[in-house]
């Protein structure tokens, strides 16, 4: 129920405002959860007021530069994810953060260093299973269709209900349909 768990989603973000609105960890989830539901601009001026108390919000920097990644600035979002992954170097969160700066990364064209990012998420989570999704399509995408096949068999080893829908929706449409020919192999 995409619409209700939506629903319910802002009704928690507007629930931690109500409760604490000058709390940059609060702004900032409450600002990503706004970004993620399609409302950008209010999300994005949460995040602004969680970075302008906390400079140092590592979830804040990284939430604005998916924002500012998914909005078509693709550089500057890409830079400002980075940033937020420097500042928390233990953050538990890097295998999250580093598999979604790699799909912006390929998104850029940038199939090299997506690799590289989907390839350190994937160590620092090992149970996550979209880092071998951007492998293999970082992969196919430089050439190396029996690499990308493993790497998609280790995704779907990691979670056996993964769907190509859901790669459509957490890499694109685009790697979806690239990723199709290996699918049906395995």
């Amino acid at each position: 129920d995409a619409a209700g768990l939506a629903a319910d989603a802002l009704a928690a973000a507007q629930r931690a405002l109500a409760l604490d609105d000058g709390s940059p960890e609060v702004l900032g989830y409450a600002g990503c959860a706004l970004c993620d539901l399609g409302q950008r601009e209010p999300g994005v001026a949460l995040l602004q007021r969680a970075l302008d108390l906390d400079p140092s919000n590592a979830q804040a920097h990284v939430a604005m530069g998916a924002s500012l990644g998914l909005g078509g600035q693709l550089a500057a979002g890409i830079e400002q994810m980075r940033f937020g992954m420097q500042i928390s170097p233990r953050d538990r969160r890097l295998g999250f953060w580093g598999w979604a700066l790699g799909v912006f990364l390929l998104r850029a064209e940038r199939a090299g260093e997506a690799l590289a990012e989907a390839r350190t998420a994937a160590r620092r989570d090992p149970r996550f299973h979209l880092p071998h999704v951007l492998q293999a399509a970082a992969l196919l995408q430089q050439g190396h269709g029996a690499e990308a096949s493993a790497a998609l068999a280790t995704a779907r080893q990691l979670c056996p209900a993964l769907t190509l829908k859901e790669v459509g929706l957490s890499h694109g449409r685009a790697v979806a349909e690239r990723l199709a020919p290996l699918w049906a192999e395995g």
